[in-house]
């Protein structure tokens, strides 16, 4: 599992990963939401990634929908 330096678009449904392939968007696990999520949803903010050449699993947190 590799922690996501930037926030992520909230609309994005893959990322580049850093072995040059993508990640596409995953259910985050309970501990991932606890850990990246906002507190007042429990999956609002937080959000996963499993690339699909490398299969590292990115995690973070999505933009505040303020921000959008």
């Amino acid at each position: 599992m590799k922690e996501l330096a930037d926030r992520v678009n909230r609309d994005a449904d893959a990322i580049p990963c850093p072995c040059g392939g993508y990640a596409d968007q995953v259910e985050p696990t309970k501990e991932e939401s606890l850990k990246y999520g906002c507190k007042n949803y429990f999956d609002c903010c937080s959000r996963a990634f499993v690339c699909r050449i490398c299969k590292e699993r990115l995690v973070g947190k999505a933009d505040a929908p303020e921000a959008g």
